[in-house]
């Protein structure tokens, strides 16, 4: 049994050693969006994938579940949304529904839109990472500064691999 186990562990060191050796490729690729109109800026997190959509005359904000293969229509207000970007349940979007760029989010889990800036200027470009937002904003005389928001969300952990050592004790090649 034990020579078994460390069969396993040489096995697993060679092909990571092997795999790091050959380097990434491409195992395959899959066409999300069929629409007319363009589809742009994608962004992704896990299974979900987020873009900005024109086929409605205007552009949209959709998502798409790699898992269930089901689209989502996630903006639906006749002014123009861009820039997606997403963390866990969370989608933000540059949105132009008040004749400026204001920063918007929506919550995947409870389908609720939520506003995140509120200034008369414009704001552009939003990234999200846990629970902070951060953008281009104009706000100061047309000078273009970076402002960061914080949401009232829960993150989600990352999950870590287990280190050689640890995997090693739990089978028995060391001890414990």
């Amino acid at each position: 049994m034990k020579k078994i186990k460390i069969l396993f562990v040489i096995v697993v060191l060679a092909f990571s050693t092997f795999s790091a050796v050959l380097g990434t490729r491409v195992l395959s690729e899959e066409r999300i969006t069929t629409d007319e109109g363009d589809q742009d800026d994608p962004a992704i997190y896990g299974d979900i994938v987020v873009w900005s959509d024109y086929r409605n005359g205007n552009s949209d904000i959709w998502s798409y579940n790699l898992k269930t293969k089901q689209p989502l229509q996630i903006t639906t207000d006749t002014a123009n949304q861009y820039y997606p970007a997403i963390y866990g349940d969370i989608v933000v979007w540059q949105d132009e529904r008040n004749d400026f760029g204001d920063i918007w989010g929506y919550n995947l889990k409870t389908k609720e839109e939520f506003r995140i800036t509120t200034d008369s200027n414009s704001q552009y470009d939003p990234a999200i990472y846990c629970d902070r937002v951060v953008w281009e904003d104009d706000r100061n005389d047309y000078q273009y500064d970076i402002y960061l928001a914080y949401l009232d969300v829960i993150c989600e952990t990352a999950k870590k691999s287990l280190p050689i050592e640890q995997i090693m004790k739990i089978l028995g090649l060391l001890p414990k």
